[in-house]
């Protein structure tokens, strides 16, 4: 799935779910969340999260931010 997220927003809050997801960020700047780690990354990231731990993802820059959303269950 391809998500696109305004300046400074979420989609959604941190949540949990079973399977696994790989995020791979396209465009812009993405704050991750996993557990209580916090990373910010740019385009051309990727980010894992196994599944049921608790994970969030937002837009951290001042401009869209495009990524992509690999999950497995």
């Amino acid at each position: 799935k391809m998500s696109q997220v305004k300046a400074q927003q979420a989609r959604h809050g941190s949540h949990t779910h079973d399977g696994e997801e790989i995020f791979f960020i396209l465009k812009g700047k993405a704050e991750f969340t996993l557990k209580d780690k916090r990373k910010i990354v740019g385009p051309n990231s990727s980010l894992y999260c196994p599944s049921g731990v608790e994970h969030g993802i937002r837009n951290a820059g001042d401009e869209p931010m495009r990524y992509l959303v690999i999950r497995v269950d």
